[in-house]
């Protein structure tokens, strides 16, 4: 789905659909916590954004694909061929984790509550003057910094809270920005 607003935004929607496997052990998972609503909630949440982060929460070591992670990865891979500046935000740690690991080779920084102050600005710098590459981060990176220079924004974990969504964007469509078009990509999780 492709979408321009008035402000310049490029928005595409991106259905991703999970692996038969994917579904059985998420609806396994979810069915698991009955009767612990917000436990549910959560799992679900996580089930959203990736193995990783589901493995981490429930400690279970589980062996099979993640569909929603590797989409994104290879979308990552296509725009930075193209020399687009990449900033990716991800809920979980894990995920962002999981995403960094798979575009090693355009990877400029991982930024989440773990990166100092003073690396979180070598990164932004770092891409700033790149040919084009990816910083993934967590909302943690949403926040406070300004990077107008950055062509493409994609949400791999989209906030339940619409206001983290426009802060995210916020970030590089702001006043002093050139008349490019911001393009953002949301990964939906179809299933």
């Amino acid at each position: 789905v492709l979408n321009k607003d008035e402000n310049n935004r490029v928005i595409k929607n991106h259905n991703v659909k999970m692996s038969y496997k994917e579904k059985q052990y998420h609806v396994e998972l979810i069915n698991s916590y009955k009767g612990k609503q917000f436990s549910k909630i959560m799992v679900m949440k996580m089930a959203a954004s990736s193995m990783a982060a589901i493995k981490k929460f429930t400690g279970h070591d589980v062996v099979i694909g993640d569909s929603k992670v590797e989409y994104t990865g290879t979308l990552i891979k296509k725009v930075c061929k193209d020399g687009k500046k990449i900033i990716v935000f991800s809920e979980y740690i894990e995920t962002a984790k999981a995403l960094a690991s798979m575009v090693e080779d355009h990877l400029i920084g991982l930024i989440t509550g773990e990166t100092s102050p003073d690396s979180r600005t070598s990164f932004l710098t770092g891409l700033e003057y790149s040919q084009g590459g990816v910083i993934i981060m967590t909302d943690v990176g949403g926040e406070g910094l300004d990077m107008q220079f950055v062509d493409t924004i994609v949400n791999h974990d989209l906030p339940w809270n619409p206001m983290v969504l426009e802060q995210r964007i916020g970030r590089l469509d702001r006043i002093g920005r050139d008349d490019r078009d911001v393009e953002i990509h949301n990964i939906i999780l179809d299933d």
